[in-house]
């Protein structure tokens, strides 16, 4: 967890010391004004952190107020380390007046794999098929009470009656959207990935993959304990995932079972389309003399943009549909890794850039490597 507050430095040190050869940090959200050199992403921006070796990012906050979160950024490493951001407000100022709350709470909504992950997506991108789906969805790294392995050890969210508590949601799973609730609970979104929207009261929230969100919710029941629960949506005839994730709202000093039946959360179907676009819909930047909603109002470029996944015709040998292959484009574009990152390009302009792609890749990759996990520690 990295606690700082609007407008402030940070520093972190990412390591890269056991499984996988080499990674990267990204700040998810940050908007690094002038310092794009440590946003994370290998080899667009940075080489990335070689296996045993550290490298210190420097992490600059500019109007940022609220939850974001950061993660490894090397294919799919970002489901196996990640972490929130909470950005306080300057000091000498407060949140805005509706927002008050007694405490606050960091809920990371996430998918476990039993297999490893890199293997795993390396080898759905040589053959063109599907990536396996989550074993299971987690509420703080636990699936739940659904899932045997969990039952005993299911988190917990303890509150006390009469207090409001500000949730700092994070959706870190690596492809659901998610809906998550609170058993007899209403939820109030007052932020969006660090930024101040207008308060809107809700039975749940759809979350993309990513994104994080700022929830006031009022301790205002009876009872002991509550179920929260996270369930995926999605609209599509791809292969979904379906568990359900769940945790405990827990009163502290209130009578009541000691764990099961407890008030089950009532989230919609997977596929229900129409119910995560209204909750979307409602999302609007709040209005306030102090948050200036900063819109340009003349726009010189359109630009279109199509986001697409594709099948390639593989003559029956790849594990896509249909014995076709799978391959993601934007515009009709495929993506391909740089082989450069851009303060290697800028450093030394001497040379025409393809030839710079070409030197920094050497550089990059020179390296002996040697298996790694990737651990972090953080200070701020």
């Amino acid at each position: 967890m990295a606690p700082s507050r609007a407008g402030d430095p940070c520093s972190k040190r990412g390591h890269s010391v056991r499984d996988y050869p080499q990674s990267g940090r990204i700040w998810h959200g940050v908007k690094q004004p002038g310092n794009p050199w440590y946003d994370g992403p290998e080899n667009i921006t940075q080489c990335p952190i070689l296996a045993g070796t550290n490298f210190t990012y420097e992490v600059i906050f500019s109007d940022e107020e609220g939850t974001l979160w950061w993660h490894a950024h090397s294919d799919w490493t970002r489901a196996t380390v990640h972490g929130a951001i909470i950005i306080s407000p300057p000091t000498g100022t407060n949140y805005p007046l509706h927002i008050k709350p007694d405490a606050d709470e960091v809920i990371v909504l996430g998918t476990w794999y039993k297999v490893d992950v890199m293997e795993m997506i390396e080898h759905a991108l040589a053959n063109g098929s599907f990536p396996a789906l989550a074993d299971a969805l987690t509420i703080n790294g636990q699936p739940g009470n659904e899932y045997d392995c969990s039952s005993d050890s299911i988190y917990r969210l303890s509150v006390d009656i009469g207090k409001t508590y500000l949730l700092r949601i994070i959706n870190a799973a690596m492809n659901e959207e998610l809906f998550f609730g609170i058993a007899n609970h209403n939820l109030t979104v007052v932020g969006v990935d660090a930024a101040y929207v207008e308060p809107i009261d809700v039975e749940y929230i759809m979350i993309t993959p990513g994104q994080t969100m700022d929830v006031l919710l009022t301790a205002n029941q009876l009872s002991r304990y509550f179920q929260m629960a996270a369930y995926p949506f999605a609209d599509t005839n791809s292969p979904v995932e379906r568990s359900k994730a769940t945790a405990l709202l827990q009163y502290n000093g209130q009578d009541g079972p000691s764990l099961f039946p407890v008030p089950i959360t009532t989230l919609p179907n997977y596929d229900h389309r129409d119910v995560a676009e209204n909750f979307m819909r409602m999302l609007k930047s709040l209005v306030h003399s102090d948050y200036p909603i900063k819109v340009p109002q003349n726009v010189n470029t359109s630009l279109f943009i199509t986001v697409s996944v594709n099948l390639l015709d593989c003559n029956g040998t790849c594990g896509g549909p249909n014995k076709n292959g799978l391959s993601a484009s934007l515009n009709n574009i495929s993506f391909e890794l740089p082989q450069v990152d851009i303060l290697k390009a800028y450093e030394e302009y001497v040379l025409p850039y393809p030839v710079l792609l070409v030197l920094a890749y050497v550089a990059c990759t020179m390296t002996e490597f040697s298996p790694n996990l990737i651990i972090s520690s953080l200070s701020c």
